[in-house]
């Protein structure tokens, strides 16, 4: 390590940092002028920067760490204190998302993302009403030809593995029957006329359907040639509360993005929860 940095200054750029858009440049400029005006002169070109954000970087992931082993502690005690009560009251255990019986709540994940939506017991006499939706943005990419970080897993990440994304991508593209190529003059080549008793013309219903970009799987929004991920897809509650992300890799929205998403959320609720509705 070439540099020490004081706790208290990374609590407080921590701190700043979760009120304004992280901006490592603007923060070692001030520290350096700030110690320049004091007659503390750092030598060499940008001699804070890099040394100060890696500092902070690793600091914050001491304090995710740490918050993690605290927030294990406190589930195996919850877990014993409920099988006392359970065993006492002859109550069925219950299990996890990921076994094999079902659950009799929503599990303790997402409990623990939105307790509005999740909190609580749920069971027949006690019926669950939840509201999730789906969108993407695309402003989110990486560039193909950078390199790649080494992996850092957040331990509270809500992304979902690449690869139970492509279980789905490999299954959506064997059951879809392939699509025919459209004509690209059918359009121009059809009478412009009136649709029923709407008295807008054809051409124009059609024009503003080409403007409407939002899930259309086949506009490309995002270059594959540049980026190797193209935007993010999230799953969030009514509260807009984060439940998971996918990293998106294709030029557009698809299909199987979604039904990751979906099927993760039903993994992670009761048995009786056998329906749900888009808009």
């Amino acid at each position: 390590p070439s540099l020490a940095v004081e706790l208290q200054v990374l609590n407080l750029v921590t701190s700043l940092f979760l009120r304004i858009s992280p901006n490592h440049t603007a923060v070692s400029s001030t520290l350096e002028a700030f110690l320049e005006d004091r007659g503390y002169v750092m030598k060499g070109e940008d001699p804070l920067r890099r040394r100060f954000s890696n500092a902070l970087q690793w600091y914050n992931t001491l304090q995710d760490r740490a918050s993690h082993f605290i927030d294990e502690l406190i589930d195996v005690a919850r877990e014993e204190r409920l099988r006392e009560d359970q065993e006492e009251h002859e109550v069925p255990m219950e299990t996890p998302a990921e076994g094999s019986t079902p659950l009799l709540r929503p599990s303790e994940y997402l409990r623990a993302r939105c307790p509005i939506c999740f909190g609580g017991k749920s069971g027949p006499s006690n019926q669950l009403n939840a509201f999730a939706c789906i969108d993407a943005v695309f402003m989110q990419k990486n560039n193909k030809h950078a390199s790649r970080d080494p992996l850092r897993e957040h331990p509270k990440t809500v992304f979902i593995p690449e690869s139970e994304v492509k279980l789905w991508e490999d299954y959506v593209a064997e059951v879809r029957p392939s699509q025919e190529s459209k004509d690209e003059h059918s359009r121009s080549a059809r009478n412009d006329h009136y649709e029923g008793s709407l008295r807008v013309p054809n051409s124009v219903l059609d024009a503003c359907e080409d403007s409407f970009t939002a899930a259309d799987g086949t506009r490309q929004k995002a270059s594959t040639q540049f980026f190797d991920s193209t935007g993010l897809m999230g799953m969030l509650c009514r509260h807009d509360r984060v439940l998971w992300l996918v990293n998106m890799t294709s030029p557009g929205e698809r299909q199987h993005y979604v039904f990751t998403l979906v099927e993760r959320l039903f993994n992670h609720l009761p048995s009786m929860v056998h329906g749900w509705d888009s808009l």
